[in-house]
């Protein structure tokens, strides 16, 4: 099964595009620093840049969750991490500091 990814202009609401990315998705996508973050039911992220003529996947990242673990929650982004719940744990990213 696949999710699909639609891109609209938000001055007139054209459609820009429409896309299939890879899982099942029950969370809605988040936006922040410019890129938008939607993770599949099985615990891949897909960033994607918003501002392109096509799909434009900068990066796909699964967490490495065992298999029994669905993820149904919208990434929560939360001062400066990032934290993904499943149905039997809470992750949390964040970016890692030289020094």
């Amino acid at each position: 099964m696949m999710g699909i990814a639609t891109c609209y202009d938000a001055t007139n609401g054209k459609e820009l595009w429409q896309a299939r990315l890879d899982g099942k998705f029950s969370a809605s996508p988040i936006a922040a620093s410019g890129l938008i973050y939607i993770q599949n039911e099985a615990d891949e992220t897909f960033v994607i840049k918003p501002d392109s003529e096509k799909l434009d996947i900068v990066a796909s990242n699964p967490l490495g969750a065992p298999e029994k673990e669905v993820f149904r929650s919208t990434l929560a982004p939360s001062a400066g991490r990032l934290y993904f719940r499943s149905n039997r744990a809470v992750y949390c990213v964040e970016k890692q500091t030289s020094g």
